[in-house]
C-alpha cells in the first residue's frame, strides 16, 4: 500500500534546492519576510515601552525601513534584475545592527517577545549576508 511518498514530497527537495540555488529565490523571502516582521513593528509599535515616551517611535521607524527595503527588493526583483551586491548587504547589516540597538534599548520595558525577536532577526540577518557575498562571488554557499 504505502510504501511510496506522495508526489508532493518529491517536488519540495526540488523547490528548496533550487531556491538555495538562485539569489532571487533568496531575495523574494528576505523580501517578503521584511515587509510582514515590519508590519508587525509598525502595527504594534505602542506596546514595545510600557510608559509612554518618544522611544516607542523607534518601533514605528524600525517598521518602516524594513518594509521600504522589503519593496525595494521587490521592485528590483520584479524588473528582473537586483541591485549590487554591496548594497544589498549594507542594507541588511544596518537593519541588523539597527534590530539589536533597538532591542536593546526596549529589553527592560517590553514584552519578552519583542526583544528575542529583534535578537533572533539579528541572528537570522547575518548568515543571509553571507549567502548574499557568497552568490555574489559566483560561489556555492557552505
Amino acid at each position: 500500500f504505502g510504501s511510496r511518498p506522495p508526489a508532493q514530497w518529491k517536488v519540495v527537495p526540488h523547490v528548496a534546492r533550487s531556491m538555495a540555488e538562485s539569489l532571487n529565490g533568496v531575495l523574494k523571502v528576505v523580501a517578503a519576510t521584511d515587509i510582514l516582521y515590519g508590519a508587525g513593528h509598525v502595527y504594534w509599535h505602542g506596546d514595545t515601552r510600557k510608559y509612554f515616551n518618544d522611544l516607542e517611535m523607534l518601533g514605528l521607524l524600525f517598521g518602516s525601513v524594513l518594509i521600504f527595503y522589503g519593496q525595494t527588493l521587490v521592485i528590483f526583483i520584479s524588473r528582473g534584475d537586483h541591485p549590487p551586491a554591496a548594497l544589498l548587504m549594507l542594507g541588511k547589516l544596518i537593519e541588523c545592527v539597527f534590530a539589536l540597538v533597538y532591542a536593546i534599548c526596549i529589553m527592560a520595558e517590553a514584552s519578552p517577545i519583542f526583544g528575542v525577536s529583534l535578537v533572533l532577526y539579528t541572528m537570522l540577518g547575518v548568515p543571509i549576508i553571507g549567502f548574499i557575498h557568497q552568490k555574489s562571488r559566483g560561489g556555492a554557499p557552505g
